[in-house]
Parts: structure tokens; C-alpha cells; sequence
């Protein structure tokens, strides 16, 4: 992993810390942000997971604020 690449997982994780939620959590309400997505696919290995995916979802999109830290930190130039 390039050290780069290392410090992008540095922030996402900060990210995660600081908003408490998990990072399934953060990548399914980021995507239900972007209106050009119809379906979201996501993988499972238990029910638990399925349903944590569910409750994930009906919550909504992320804050404004919390989608342009992840955005930012995508948009970084590696």
C-alpha cells in the first residue's frame, strides 16, 4: 500500500470514529446521496448484517457536511 493510499484509510477511518458509525453504514447512506444510482447491491453474510444494511438505509443519506468528508477524501489525488 502506497503512503498515499495508507493516509486515504487514515481519514475514512477518522471519519468513522468521529461520526460513530460503522463503515457499511457510511458507504450505503454516501451512495443514496448520488440520484444517479437506482440500485444499491449489498453483500451479507448474516442476517444481522442484512437488517444493519436496512436500518442503514432508512435513516437516509449522510449530512451534508459528513458526504463532502468523504468526498474529499476520494477526490485526493493519489
Amino acid at each position: 500500500m502506497t503512503p498515499d493510499l495508507r493516509e486515504r484509510f487514515v481519514k475514512l477511518y477518522a471519519i468513522a470514529r468521529d461520526t460513530r458509525l460503522s463503515l457499511p453504514e457510511l458507504t450505503i447512506r454516501y451512495m443514496l446521496a448520488d440520484d444517479r444510482l437506482h440500485v444499491i447491491l449489498l453483500g451479507a453474510r448474516s442476517p444481522a448484517e442484512v437488517e444493519a444494511s436496512v436500518a442503514a438505509a432508512m435513516v437516509g443519506p449522510l449530512p451534508a457536511s459528513v458526504h463532502a468528508a468523504l468526498q474529499a477524501v476520494g477526490s485526493e489525488k493519489l
